[in-house]
């Protein structure tokens, strides 16, 4: 700078400054992989190229999340941007940012039982639970979906285990605990043998021996009399 007086046409001027421009860093392109919609418990992965000479600062609706990689997984909703400085300290912010939606879950759904879970070939169970608007039913089992069971409720028969998927407006799943059934096979009706009978014999003539038609070591068997225990 030359400074010069008028009156005396005397003149000063500075000692120079060196001023030098730093380059500001390239705005990142954040891509991501997965759909930017989801359900609570998934999650969207978002990156940058990374650069060894770049710090990182990742932002959640313009506040900094806290996290200084070029990756970042993002688990909740909101805008996401890149903030990016050089070892000079001059900063860019990301070209573009990424919008993320994520859908609630329903809650999980509990299992009621209107009896036991071990039962005899002919009887069965019924599995329900509380219906609510605007959820879906899918019971199923370990060979995957039941065809036609579809309510809040299901009647088996058989052995298996079973839970229930539901589905919400949001396209959003959640999946009771399974109930494992166990169904027995009804014993072999028996056939009673008698030795020492004749339809001709008196009462208390002599011994009649009962006995089962071949037998089977792992039944159990009661006698009974006009239907009452012997």
């Amino acid at each position: 700078v030359e400074v010069i007086n008028n009156i005396g046409s005397c003149d000063a001027i500075s000692s120079g400054v060196d001023v030098i421009a730093e380059s500001v860093p390239s705005s990142p392109f954040i891509s991501y992989t997965g759909n930017t919609t989801f359900c609570q418990g998934d999650s969207i992965g978002l990156s940058v190229t990374n650069n060894p000479d770049y710090s990182y600062a990742w932002k959640l609706n313009g506040g900094d999340i806290g996290i200084d990689t070029n990756i970042y997984t993002a688990k909740s909703s909101g805008n996401y941007t890149l903030e990016v400085s050089n070892l000079s300290g001059c900063v860019a912010l990301s070209s573009n940012s990424v919008d993320v939606t994520v859908n609630e879950v329903p809650d999980k759904p509990v299992v009621s039982l209107s009896g036991l879970t071990g039962f005899c070939e002919g009887d069965s169970l019924i599995l329900s639970t509380d219906e609510h608007a605007g959820l879906t039913y899918q019971w199923c089992n370990e060979n995957g979906e039941i065809l036609n069971a579809n309510s809040n409720q299901y009647v088996t028969y058989n052995s298996g285990d079973f839970y229930l998927d539901i589905t919400n407006s949001s396209n959003c799943i959640n999946t009771s605990n399974t109930t494992n059934v166990t169904v027995s096979e009804m014993p072999l009706k028996p056939v009673i043998n008698t030795t020492g009978y004749d339809i001709n014999d008196c009462p208390q003539e002599k011994i009649i021996l009962l006995s089962v038609d071949q037998p089977t070591v792992q039944y159990d068997y009661q006698w009974k009399r006009n239907s009452l225990l012997i």
